[in-house]
């Protein structure tokens, strides 16, 4: 595919799609950050990156020839448009590109949180189950208000405002002598064919719309793989910190667990074997000390 060249992968690897699950990152798909590649949806996958590829060419260009008119018109407006939407635009333009090219790193990190970061000898109890559920919970809840909060963020700069003029039918800004640029659309870019009549206005308005909001759904993806990597890393940690807390539990578990007994009336603490199992799970804590560092 050009170009975005990819092979097609129809292997499943359960632990990266079990990462990528954890973080419940699902607008990556839609926004072209963790492209499918598998079966039928590598050539939908291959069709919608070019697509964004294209797209972010398009108005990287738009913009710039729009800012040139403001430069040459002097019009302070439209240069403000064009300096914050056009900064935005080239910033997420490169965040896309090194994301996607950057996919077996990513695919790495996913394989980490759904491989887990250190697996206990002794089974999680009812304490640690309520940590991994909290973690869970926090990073659904911290998908659902970032879809939210980028969705009205999509609205409110670039579907609504220009929405008031165009249904009184005043399609266009540009006036005879002035700046050849329509800043009654959703983006106020430079366009190569006049958007002054019902069809044309709208039917570039929606193109636009479109834009504006994959690339604010860009900006909240990133933030839910951020945050949300930050929780589960927090929820490790947590689990490491009751592991600590808990460590006598856990060396009595792996002391019965190698067939081990007390002689009568002894005491745990006394039991040379009772100290090789003490030890052996505080190794266990070091190791997803280690883990988690790495």
């Amino acid at each position: 595919m050009i170009p975005f060249v990819f092979k097609r992968d129809d292997s499943v690897d359960h632990e990266v799609v079990k990462g990528y699950q954890s973080t419940y990152n699902y607008i990556m798909r839609f926004c072209g950050l963790y492209p499918d590649f598998r079966g039928f949806w590598y050539y939908i996958s291959g069709a919608h990156l070019n697509t964004v590829h294209l797209a972010y060419i398009w108005f990287l260009a738009a913009y710039m020839i729009s800012t040139y008119y403001a430069f040459a018109y002097r019009d302070m407006e439209l240069l403000s448009y064009e300096l914050c939407y056009g900064l935005v635009t080239l910033i997420w333009f490169t965040v896309t590109h090194y994301t996607i090219y950057k996919r077996d790193q990513l695919d790495s990190l996913f394989r980490k949180v759904g491989r887990g970061f250190f697996t206990y000898e002794k089974p999680i109890d009812s304490e640690e189950e309520a940590i991994i559920d909290e973690c869970n919970t926090n990073c659904r809840k911290t998908f659902q208000k970032t879809l939210a909060l980028t969705t009205i963020l999509a609205f409110w700069t670039c579907i609504i405002p220009p929405l008031p003029k165009a249904v009184m039918g005043d399609y266009s800004s540009i006036v005879e002598g002035g700046v050849p640029v329509n800043k009654h659309l959703a983006l106020p870019t430079w366009n190569p064919y006049p958007t002054d009549t019902h069809l044309t206005y709208w039917t570039m308005w929606m193109y636009q719309a479109l834009a504006g909001c994959t690339e604010a759904y860009i900006i909240g993806a990133t933030c839910i793989l951020y945050c949300n990597f930050c929780t589960i890393i927090n929820r490790e940690l947590k689990l490491l910190r009751f592991s600590l807390g808990n460590i006598k539990n856990r060396a009595i578990h792996a002391f019965k667990l190698r067939g081990y007994s007390l002689q009568l009336g002894q005491k745990y603490e006394n039991s040379q074997l009772y100290q090789v199992c003490l030890v052996h799970c505080i190794d266990e804590s070091i190791k997803h000390h280690i883990e988690l560092k790495q």
